[in-house]
């Protein structure tokens, strides 16, 4: 099946590999609503990461319905 098929994406990418693909993410998802899974969610709030912010930056250009953290 094709993304198109879908209207709810579940992102389980790495924090830093979404932050590094936010552009062709947008564009592959479209209006959809997204969820992001994150096993590591300390590492977008960890002063000297370049991941500080991320959760900030994905739900600016993504439609994020929710980040699930465990």
């Amino acid at each position: 099946m094709k993304l198109e098929a879908f209207n709810h994406v579940l992102c389980v990418l790495k924090l830093w590999t979404l932050g590094g693909m936010l552009d062709t993410r947008t564009r592959q998802y479209g209006p959809r609503e997204n969820s992001v899974y994150e096993e590591d969610p300390w590492e977008g709030f960890m002063d000297g990461l370049p991941y500080m912010g991320a959760y900030g930056r994905i739900n600016e250009v993504l439609n994020v319905k929710f980040f699930s953290l465990s």
